[in-house]
């Protein structure tokens, strides 16, 4: 009772009709692999180039969906997202029919499908499904699996779980190890991009926090009373607060900044400041010391002063 393609031949002779029968069977089933793993090239190569320009993971996972159903790679796509914890956070599907909503709002509950369970509980992160509608009957998806078959991966990278990709697949297809290796390329693939996007929230948001501790550091740095004065190793000021600016009688930092801290220190002081900034080197900080500074316009005024060694990483 199976089918099977043959080439006929049929042809008038005087005792009737001569007909030549050839199973081409095999033939077509190869033509068919060959077309089918070209589709599937297709779609990776669509994904390859998503994964380049899309940085938001929702819609990462809405076109793979769309790409791998739009050319003609699978029937019926769809791909979960999980956190840390194995728990929902979104889902994408292409070619699924409107039956998916239902699914989406069980997988919140916990409620997944076998092949998820499967998947994600087994070493080897794909699983093949070979007769879907038998063996899934309580998935409210399996009636869109006309393919047969399924195939599951873990969205795997560097030992974290993103989620799982699931395709519907010929069920002559479904054990083929070029199909499986191509699957499994499709798969790294997209948990790679998920991974990267992960990477590059985690850098914005550590640039984000670092950009707002630095701008408090700065208000409290300006707000300050007491006066403040960044000192490079060559003697030259890199930084100075507004109360320096106030003491000194100057109107903005550039009057200030890239001079030699020397230029605004009384003369007859710079070899004790001399001896203190050594000892200030390897001490690592001093008490408070009183010298005699110089304002704007010459006069001298006594200041009390600390220093302490600043290292950068």
């Amino acid at each position: 009772g199976s089918r099977g393609w043959f080439d006929l031949s049929i042809e008038p002779v005087p005792e009737g009709v001569f007909i030549l029968s050839l199973d081409i069977t095999k033939r077509k089933r190869d033509e068919e692999r060959i077309e089918h793993l070209n589709m599937v090239l297709r779609s990776l190569r669509g994904i390859n180039q998503l994964i380049t320009r899309e940085k938001n993971q929702e819609r990462l996972i809405r076109q793979s969906c769309d790409l791998l159903v739009e050319t003609r790679g699978y029937p019926v796509a769809w791909i979960l997202l999980l956190d840390e914890d194995r728990k929902f956070i979104s889902a994408a599907s292409a070619g699924a029919g409107d039956k998916v909503s239902i699914l989406i709002e069980q997988m919140k509950q916990g409620g997944y499908p076998l092949c998820v369970r499967q998947v994600l509980e087994q070493e080897d992160p794909l699983a093949v499904f070979y007769d879907v509608k038998s063996q899934h009957k309580e998935c409210v998806l399996s009636s869109y699996h006309i393919g047969g078959a399924g195939l599951v991966s873990r969205l795997e990278y560097e030992g974290k779980i993103y989620g799982t990709l699931t395709v519907d697949i010929p069920a002559g297809l479904a054990s083929d190890p070029e199909e499986q290796s191509l699957f499994r390329e499709l798969a790294g693939d997209i948990a790679y991009a998920l991974a990267s996007i992960e990477k590059e929230e985690a850098r914005l948001k550590g640039q984000e926090e670092l950009r707002r501790s630095e701008e408090k550091l700065r208000h409290m740095f300006e707000a300050l009373t007491e006066g403040i004065v960044v000192v490079g190793l060559d003697n030259n000021i890199l930084e100075v607060n507004n109360a320096i600016l106030q003491m000194r009688g100057s109107k903005n930092k550039d009057e200030l900044v890239g001079k030699s801290m020397f230029d605004f220190i009384a003369e007859a002081d710079h070899p004790r400041v001399r001896d203190d900034i050594g000892r200030t080197m390897i001490e690592g900080n001093i008490g408070i010391i009183e010298y005699t500074l110089l304002r704007k316009d010459g006069s001298e005024f006594p200041a009390e002063m600390s220093a302490a060694l600043l290292r950068d990483a």
